[in-house]
């Protein structure tokens, strides 16, 4: 649990999810995991529906500051059809809320968290916890240009 309050961003490791950072077992179960953890509360007690409204909450203000919210909100909401539902990965057991979440996670996993010029943190991190949920195994980072 959060107990120690000396994190970064209560929303670190939703971030880092959908950045893949974690093992995706069931997208359901991992973000109620992951909500459980940052509400201090049992998954168990998480509802489809709760999931939906806290992602919409961390998404809608990269919506916001897209440069172009209203086309980036039209774009979000079409992709929520079932018939357009392809865009943000086929699932045989489309529902509207998974497509939400799904849709959320796929907009927060092209934020931009660095700024390598700068060598500075744009939306900072916590690190990827393994007593959350598992690590999935990553290639290492090169920048380009650089041995």
């Amino acid at each position: 649990m959060y107990a120690d309050f000396n994190i970064k961003n209560p929303d670190s490791h939703v971030y880092l999810y959908a950045k893949g950072w974690y093992e995706r077992t069931d997208l359901i179960e991992d973000m109620k995991v992951i909500f459980g953890k940052r509400n201090l509360i049992d998954p168990e007690y998480i509802t489809e529906e709760d999931l939906v409204r806290i992602l919409l909450a961390i998404t809608w203000p990269h919506i916001k500051d897209s440069g172009n919210p209203a086309a980036s909100f039209k774009e979000f909401v079409m992709d929520l059809d079932e018939k357009s539902y392809w865009r943000i990965s086929y699932d045989k057991d489309w529902t509207f809320n998974k497509a939400v979440i799904k849709k959320c996670l796929s907009v927060l996993s092209m934020v931009k968290v660095y700024d390598i010029e700068l060598s500075r943190d744009i939306l900072p991190l916590d690190d990827p916890d393994p007593s959350i949920l598992p690590l999935a195994e990553r290639e290492p980072f090169c920048a380009e240009g650089s041995e």
